[in-house]
């Protein structure tokens, strides 16, 4: 694949707000082509999703600046720059997301190659399309191989939400990823200190910036958790706040 095609006006995507109940008549409520090139085609359609996306409203520490990083539009995000990066642009078919009511799904002609079982435990394989694979990871718009599916899951899990399905139909050569929109309650209640103490636990480099995008919340609240979990004797961070790490001494 050459690497002007990223900037050739190509068919890209289809994009579908979907009624409750479709009949002859009414298909779809709304529909978005997108034949552009694919980064404009990339921001465009994602700026059309985001409207769908329950965003609270959280100001930043400077008390102007709306955070609108929240998980769930990290995963949106994140599944829609898998889907470009993914599809096979040799199939006749259409990359397609369907926005219903209860769900957004992600349909992608070209299946994995991959086993569900690879999918979910991270396994690395090479990118069907690398050139535009490398140009999202460029731009900061998707994962390293083989964990942007851990990431989207892991974020609309995040989020509140049930189990992401993940459809891999090779007979038929379509790839889908449906997010559901049904809250489900976290176990006991998570509270944002246990969230912050599992993710230290999982990534003892990561800063408050982080956590804080991840949540949601701003990096003084995350410091103002992170000064007590130290102050209660769950952490303890070994090094300097540059090049040092943070190691968890107990749990909540």
């Amino acid at each position: 694949m050459p690497v002007d095609i990223i900037m050739q006006e190509l068919h890209w995507l289809n994009v579908y707000e979907m009624p409750k109940n479709t009949t002859a008549d009414e298909r779809y409520n709304d529909r978005k082509i997108y034949h552009e090139n694919l980064v404009s085609t990339y921001i465009e359609s994602l700026a059309f999703l985001k409207k769908f996306i329950k965003i609270p409203f959280k100001l930043a520490d400077d008390g102007i600046t709306r955070i609108e990083m929240v998980p769930s539009y990290i995963a949106v995000r994140e599944a829609l720059a898998n889907m470009l990066m993914h599809r096979d642009y040799f199939e006749r078919g259409f990359a397609a997301v369907r926005v219903h009511p209860d769900r957004i799904t992600f349909r992608n002609p070209g299946p994995s190659p991959l086993t569900l079982n690879e999918i979910l435990t991270g396994a690395e394989t090479a990118p069907r399309n690398p050139i535009i694979a490398r140009a999202f990871r460029l731009a900061g718009w998707a994962e390293l191989a083989g964990s942007g599916m851990l990431k989207i899951i892991g974020q609309w899990h995040e989020s509140g939400y049930a189990e992401p399905v993940i459809e891999n139909d090779n007979p038929r050569g379509w790839f889908s990823l449906t997010l559901p929109f049904e809250q489900v309650k976290a176990k006991g209640s998570e509270k944002s200190s246990e969230k912050i103490l599992r993710m230290i636990a999982d990534n003892p480099i990561i800063s408050a910036e982080e956590i804080a995008e991840s949540l949601g919340i701003t990096s003084r609240a995350v410091e103002k958790q992170i000064a007590s979990l130290k102050k209660k004797g769950m952490i303890r961070r070994i090094g300097p706040d540059r090049g040092g790490h943070w190691e968890v001494i107990g749990y909540v």
